[in-house]
């Protein structure tokens, strides 16, 4: 998991992070979306999911792509995963984050667990 848009960051923004193939012949990229501040995946809320087909690569080729990620005013993110880096296939996908926010008992849950465990975990 990468953070990406960290809290506080003023609106509207646009960052992107590349990321890397992990397998030989892989023939699809998963890009789960959170909210949240741990550094854990599994404490922090998915908002969104979605795969894209890519043509699968020999043993000694990597694929790489950029996600970026377009945080707007009105509360939407939009999140474009584009192949190859340089103009390749791309897919995007909306996210209405006015649906997706934490609640006040999930942020109280997950700021309780920072004070428990601080950086044990």
């Amino acid at each position: 998991m990468s953070l990406v848009i960290p809290k506080n960051t003023p609106i509207p923004c646009s960052k992107f992070q590349y990321y890397v193939t992990g397998d030989d012949n892989q023939t699809i990229i998963e890009i789960p979306t959170y909210q949240g501040e741990s550094e854990y995946s599994h404490e922090n809320k998915q908002i969104d999911h979605f795969t894209m087909n890519i043509d699968p690569r020999p043993a000694f080729e990597v694929e790489r792509f950029i996600v970026t990620f377009d945080y707007d005013a009105n509360n939407i993110l939009k999140v474009t995963a584009t192949e190859n880096v340089q103009g390749g296939k791309s897919e995007s996908r909306n996210i209405n984050c006015n649906n997706a926010q934490m609640t006040v008992d999930d942020i109280a849950v997950a700021q309780a667990r920072a004070r428990l465990f601080g950086d044990e975990e």
